[in-house]
């Protein structure tokens, strides 16, 4: 696979096949789905420091109200927001929601941004893949967790991950396989 004809599989495409929605119905999941890419959308403009000035529904003010406080109380600086970053070694790319300094930290975390109530062990995976890029791109990154953005505006909860090496070694796990059976 060639990262000069952007081929190389992504974090959420290599573990997307070990996630099971069956048990969702599909207009709930479609639903959950577009909510959760406009949050994103919306905390990555507000990220970078820039207003957002699309109408915001409803259903989605409280998870930016939630960011918002994060943000605020808990990051010193934003280094990095929603950038591809690719590890020609391995053969895959990802793109974390944000690479930051978090307040008294002499060092880079990677948090990722979830509006799901429960934690999924899929993300255990998908974030030892971004630290593990986030640090070949040449970052001193050295935590990583999902900040869990609350649907009614309180501080987000934080979920860290801790076992990067055996994170990492199913994240590669996966990544192999992926491409045994879906790759040229």
């Amino acid at each position: 696979m060639s990262r000069d004809n952007l081929r190389y599989p992504s974090s959420t495409q290599i573990l997307g096949v070990f996630v099971d929605f069956d048990k969702i119905p599909a207009h709930i999941l479609s639903y959950a789905t577009e909510r959760g890419q406009l949050v994103h959308r919306i905390c990555s403009v507000e990220a970078e420091g820039l207003p957002y000035y699309g109408k915001i529904p409803s259903d989605s003010i409280g998870y930016i109200l939630s960011f918002r406080q994060w943000l605020e109380v808990a990051v010193d600086e934003v280094v990095l927001v929603e950038k591809r970053l690719y590890d020609d070694d391995l053969g895959y790319c990802g793109q974390p929601d944000l690479v930051v300094r978090m307040k008294g930290d002499d060092f880079l975390s990677v948090p990722d941004l979830k509006t799901p109530k429960a934690v999924q062990r899929i993300w255990r995976g998908q974030l030892a893949s971004y630290l593990s890029l986030v640090k070949k791109a040449g970052y001193d990154a050295r935590r990583a967790f999902s900040v869990r953005l609350r649907d009614n505006g309180a501080l987000p909860i934080i979920d860290e991950y801790t076992d990067d090496a055996r994170d990492m070694a199913a994240f590669i796990s996966a990544l192999t396989a992926y491409k045994y059976f879906k790759g040229d």
